[in-house]
């Protein structure tokens, strides 16, 4: 198994206004450091664009072969924000449930 080389603390919320640069750090993570693990603590809000984000930077990993990790607690209104967008499946309470999501997609 690899290990995590990059550990990343998201500041700004997943959210179409900001998903260019948070591509463009997930990019840089990924290429510059190869695995690596993205901090969630500090991210109070999620929309549609940002879950396509993560669920494609899940994809591009696992064809690179990079390992990358979510961590940190979610903030309440950022819990609120992902499972009104995902409101035909099974509440998403923390990060496990958000990888276990992810995966199940890609």
């Amino acid at each position: 198994m690899n290990d995590i080389k990059n550990s990343i603390v998201l500041q700004d919320d997943l959210i179409i206004n900001y998903v260019v640069e948070i591509r463009d750090i997930f990019v840089d993570a990924l290429t510059i450091s190869g695995n690596s693990e993205f901090d969630f603590s500090r991210v109070s809000a999620i929309d549609i664009s940002g879950l396509q984000l993560l669920i494609s930077l899940f994809k591009e990993s696992v064809l690179l072969g990079i390992n990358i990790k979510l961590i940190g607690e979610f903030r309440e209104e950022f819990k609120n924000d992902l499972n009104k967008i995902l409101f035909c499946s099974e509440p998403i309470n923390n990060i496990i449930d958000l990888t276990t999501f992810i995966k199940s997609v890609i």
